[in-house]
């Protein structure tokens, strides 16, 4: 979900969640390892306009992303901040 403000600056709020696989293969044994996904971020950033129809815009935002073995109970998390730019088409115009 992206909110803009008049300025060009805009909030951004994103929640996913997913599944992820992940095979291992050593000599002739191959393991599966399937894990449960759920991530989330939250960012602020800006739109500068190049026309009517077309943003660059440069995002600073925080997330986590946590994943959970389905067959072990173990469990992986990650989170920080991070920097996106972007090249956005605005369909009919701002």
């Amino acid at each position: 979900m992206r909110y803009y403000l008049d300025q060009g600056l805009f909030f951004q709020g994103e929640v996913g969640f997913g599944g992820h696989v992940q095979k291992s293969v050593t000599g002739n044994t191959t393991t599966t390892t399937k894990y449960s996904a759920m991530k989330w971020d939250v960012g602020v950033g800006y739109a500068y306009f190049l026309g009517d129809n077309v943003a660059i815009e440069p995002l600073i935002y925080y997330g986590m992303l946590n994943l959970k073995d389905k067959d072990n109970n173990g469990k992986y998390k990650e989170s920080g901040l991070g920097i996106q730019l972007g090249l956005t088409a605005f369909i009919g115009g701002r």
